[in-house]
């Protein structure tokens, strides 16, 4: 509030303040919890319903769990991380398939040309995230939950939406995928943590608490789903019964840390 208040803007007032603080606070929760909270609701969901994609994704997991030392607490690394590449396509198709953002809204800074029309400089413009990622001709059978849509388990670890320097990328060796997968013309849409100058502040927080989530899940658990879940997307992806499971410690699990 004080921020704004010494702004000073035509027609500050301390009600008009307190409106818009109230406004950044939810902001900043919905931002900061529900976002990734929905990503890790569905991503049960679909790994659950694919037994194929979650059979993959223990593997991957029991590799990284079972490389532990473990007469020693040794918690997750960032190499770990380096070798959760279908965990980092899993976590993709799901907020491919169930965006926790809906619409983009952009203002154009230039007369932009798209198909035939003008969006004149100036103009709002909203993009629709989830048509994009749904489009047939962007992806085959988008409706259909395919981690390898996004690469095969083997590729390295390098996602569209890292955003490490050239030195930083080259000492873990992925430079040249990096560029590649930052060139949009090499990439297929995917539009889950905006773009550009917006690209969301939290993305690679968010990243890393899902990855976590999902390692301790399948490394530590085994669960059934109960029932059947309707799927809606306004103003929210949600699910009608909130994804009720039967839950088992897994018979395999040793405790790993999850700090990192």
């Amino acid at each position: 509030m004080e921020h704004m208040r010494h702004k000073n803007l035509p027609g500050t007032t301390e009600a008009r303040l307190l409106e818009q603080t109230h406004c950044h606070v939810l902001a900043m929760m919905f931002a900061g919890h529900e976002t990734t909270a929905s990503t890790m609701l569905f991503a049960v969901k679909y790994i659950s319903e694919n037994p194929e994609v979650l059979a993959a994704l223990q593997a991957e997991h029991d590799v990284i769990r079972e490389s532990k030392d473990k007469d020693a607490v040794s918690g997750l690394t960032w190499d770990d991380f380096k070798k959760m590449n279908l965990t980092q396509h899993v976590i993709t198709e799901t907020i491919r398939l169930c965006n926790p953002i809906g619409l983009l809204w952009l203002e154009t800074k230039d007369d932009v040309p798209m198909q035939g029309y003008v969006a004149p400089n100036g103009w709002k413009v909203i993009c629709a995230i989830r048509e994009a990622q749904h489009d047939p001709g962007n992806y085959e059978n988008p409706k259909q939950f395919n981690p390898w849509h996004h690469g095969q388990p083997h590729h390295s670890f390098c996602h569209p939406i890292r955003r490490y320097l050239h030195s930083t990328a080259q000492q873990r060796g992925c430079f040249s995928t990096l560029q590649q997968n930052l060139n949009p013309a090499n990439r297929l849409p995917f539009f889950g943590f905006g773009g550009g100058a917006r690209l969301c502040l939290g993305a690679d927080l968010a990243w890393l608490e899902i990855l976590v989530f999902l390692h301790q899940l399948v490394t530590k658990f085994q669960w059934e789903l109960c029932g059947e879940d309707v799927e809606s997307y306004f103003p929210l992806p949600k699910l009608s019964k909130g994804l009720q499971i039967n839950v088992h410690k897994h018979i395999k699990s040793d405790p790993i840390p999850s700090a990192c």
